[in-house]
């Protein structure tokens, strides 16, 4: 889950950076290819999205649920810009991309990190209580095995 929300933080750049390529594109063309990407990044992010629901325990759920209401408030400023940049009103985008959308792209950054940081408890929580009871065996970062090191 840390891995895939971590992963999602990397979509979310994505998204914002090409909304910012968008936002200096000077041709038809160019705008319309940006928005195919903006479009294209937005479906990889939901796509991690559901990953994560289908692993995620109560807390990280909750949390996840903070972070699409952040992020459903960011897309609805973002259509505005796409909208202004199809309409050859790059200064009404560029204030939008460099105001509203910020502060939403911001909110939205951080309820990622509070995924990541609440998805992140539970395998250190787990590490410590195998740990704890298995003593002669030492936990590998990797996922699929444990492997026996000898008494301590």
């Amino acid at each position: 889950r840390t891995i895939m929300a971590e992963q999602m933080g990397s979509d979310l750049l994505r998204v914002e950076r090409t909304e910012k390529d968008l936002v200096s594109a000077k041709t038809k063309d160019e705008i319309d290819q940006k928005d195919a990407n903006i479009l294209k990044r937005r479906q990889e992010l939901l796509s991690d999205e559901a990953k994560i629901d289908a692993l995620a325990n109560d807390a990280v759920k909750q949390k996840l649920a903070s972070f699409t209401a952040a992020w459903q408030q960011y897309v609805s400023a973002q259509d505005k810009i796409r909208e202004y940049m199809r309409n050859n009103q790059q200064d009404q985008a560029a204030a939008l991309s460099d105001g509203e959308a910020r502060q939403l792209v911001s909110q939205a950054e951080q309820q990622l990190t509070d995924v990541v940081a609440q998805g992140g408890r539970p395998l250190a929580e787990t590490r410590h209580v195998l740990t704890q009871s298995l003593g002669a065996v030492d936990l590998r970062a990797t996922a699929s095995e444990l492997v026996e090191v000898g008494p301590r």
